[in-house]
């Protein structure tokens, strides 16, 4: 019996940590904070994906990227970024040379809280392993459900 209560215990105190490490983390209301690091991180390989917020405002974006001139590795991050710094896709190469068919999505303001994104005829952002990319052509993001080829070209560092 003692052994169970000393468990049941340790159990509860770890996680009562690790939720208040959580919760001190995250702060009130938690997503706001979360989306907040998200807005202001850029992947590098080895980071793999954040976490983005699916809503039902989307467009489609596929094409070549290339780092250095030359095909990107499989494993590179292609991240779509809105001009306030939301991350609205994001795409792990893995056809070298190519991404996407990465989904772009929409603020969704009616959602409890908001959901950051794209907004109507806004420029997407493209980074590449988190360097600023070249976006051939430019892709002005509109809620329309279609595919769009972008080509991107970025460099492996940025610039100094």
């Amino acid at each position: 019996m003692q052994r169970w209560v000393l468990l049941g215990t340790i159990v509860t105190v770890g996680i009562s940590l690790w939720l208040g490490a959580v919760t001190a983390r995250t702060g009130e209301g938690g997503y706001a904070l979360l989306r907040v690091e998200a807005r202001h991180r850029r992947a590098s390989t080895s980071d793999g994906c954040p976490t983005v917020p699916n809503t039902p405002y989307f467009t489609i974006a596929y094409g070549a990227v290339l780092v250095d001139g030359t095909d990107a590795p499989v494993g590179t991050i292609v991240e779509a970024v809105s001009p306030r710094g939301d991350v609205g896709g994001c795409f792990e190469v893995s056809t070298a040379g190519h991404y996407g068919a990465m989904y772009i999505y929409g603020e969704d303001a009616s959602a409890d809280p908001p959901i950051p994104g794209m907004r109507d005829g806004e420029e997407v952002i493209f980074y590449v392993n988190g360097v600023g990319a070249t976006a051939s052509p430019v892709l002005s993001w509109h809620d329309d459900h279609d595919l769009h080829e972008v080509n991107l070209c970025a460099s492996s560092s940025a610039p100094t």
